[in-house]
């Protein structure tokens, strides 16, 4: 099992070393709960339960040895002080090929991601870097996707890799995660929108009340795991929404891993979910993550034979009074500013991709082509120029 220590010049005593046996990551779950929590907003999708369900169920969609675990843990005298939960990929095409460090995903269904770098962050991520440093002949290239920058964090993951030595690239991600600030209930907030807003929701939830009668119902399962089919029943939901559209929801494509999901996350109390029923009938759900003082709204669906009323929408009353009620002084839409979205959103969080390479020539090649054709990609799918990298550091 490789691993490095930083230079004693340093005074620093964290070491690094590469987990990748599934009984070996298995035995880090307490120490990956923990560091999971420590952030003043917790992050669900850095959580040990969270890895183990999507590194299973990529198991069974990819080529055999496409991707593979490969989770670097941190130590500060001899006890776990970070994890960084990690995989690596091949990336290929016609044109390119090459080894790369990641997230379990590289795509915005992770909205937020982590290095779990606990309390003694820059040494840590020191740690980190060096160890990375020290092993380039097992990767071309590192890119990080949906940095979240609270605390300072990613100021000091870049005060680290300056530290180290490595070269990077820092772009600022393009989708922005709107959010609202919940400080009182949903009638006070309503009170604040402008006449016609008002009318608006008030006259859809009316006309959906005389529809349904006494059946209406909203509610929020604070114990989804324990409601006997609900998943089923969300799942069922979700597919019927795919019927005429171009990707189906991301809860029905991948059933599996949200029923690991579910049976771990959700005794951890970190989940909840949003319903609105008409009897027995489920008419839009919204999954919620609790984290810290913060309410996350992950997915959901609606039932489109009932669209003219905007069922989904109709559950951001439930919502709000619930985080209200709770404690919750944020609800985090999450990335991607639709229209119901920016309708309540009181500001943006924003997140960073975070590219880095070694000095090994062939790393240097193909971090230059992939920089080339990803940040490429981005400017042809905005239609403009990339106005950020925000910061850059190139090797020398």
């Amino acid at each position: 099992m490789p691993s490095a220590t930083l230079n004693a010049m340093s005074k620093l005593t964290c070491t690094a070393e590469k987990v990748t046996a599934d009984d070996a990551i298995a035995a880090l779950a307490a120490d990956w709960d923990r560091l999971s929590r420590l952030r003043d907003v917790p992050n669900p999708f850095t959580t040990f339960d969270w890895y183990r369900a999507w590194q299973r169920r990529f198991a069974l969609l990819e080529p055999a040895g496409r991707r593979s675990a490969h989770v670097v843990v941190l130590r500060k005298d001899g006890a776990i002080s970070g994890i960084a939960p990690l995989v690596r990929t091949i990336a290929s095409s016609r044109t390119l090929w090459m080894r790369r460090l990641q997230f379990m995903s590289d795509s915005h269904e992770w909205d937020y991601n982590d290095l779990l770098v606990g309390e003694s962050a820059e040494e840590a991520a020191t740690a980190l870097f060096e160890f990375l440093k020290e092993t380039g002949g097992e990767w071309d290239v590192t890119d990080l996707r949906n940095l979240r920058d609270r605390d300072g964090s990613l100021e000091q993951l870049l005060a680290a890799l300056l530290r180290v030595g490595l070269p990077y690239r820092l772009l600022r991600e393009e989708e922005r995660c709107p959010y609202m600030i919940v400080d009182g209930p949903w009638e006070e907030l309503l009170s604040r929108k402008s006449s016609s807003t008002r009318h608006s929701i008030r006259n859809r939830q009316s006309r959906l009340q005389r529809m349904a009668g006494d059946q209406l119902r909203m509610r929020i399962v604070e114990n989804p795991q324990d409601e006997p089919g609900l998943l089923e029943k969300m799942t069922a939901l979700g597919a019927q929404a795919h019927e005429g559209e171009q990707a189906e929801p991301f809860l029905s494509r991948h059933p599996e891993a949200f029923s690991a999901i579910f049976e771990t996350l959700g005794p951890k109390q970190w989940m909840c979910v949003a319903l609105l029923e008409v009897g027995e009938r489920l008419l839009a759900w919204h999954l919620l993550f609790r984290c810290g003082k913060a309410l996350w709204g992950y997915l959901t669906a609606y039932d489109h034979e009932y669209a003219q009323f905007s069922p989904g929408k109709m559950l951001l009353p439930a919502i709000v009074d619930y985080a209200f009620a709770h404690g919750y002084t944020e609800y985090d839409f999450l990335s991607g500013e639709e229209p119901y979205k920016m309708q309540w959103n009181t500001g943006f969080h924003h997140t960073y991709r975070l590219v880095v390479w070694n000095r090994r020539w062939l790393s240097r090649l193909r971090a230059a082509a992939y920089l080339r054709f990803r940040v490429a990609k981005v400017e042809a799918d905005t239609h403009e120029p990339q106005s950020e990298p925000v910061e850059e550091v190139m090797a020398s």
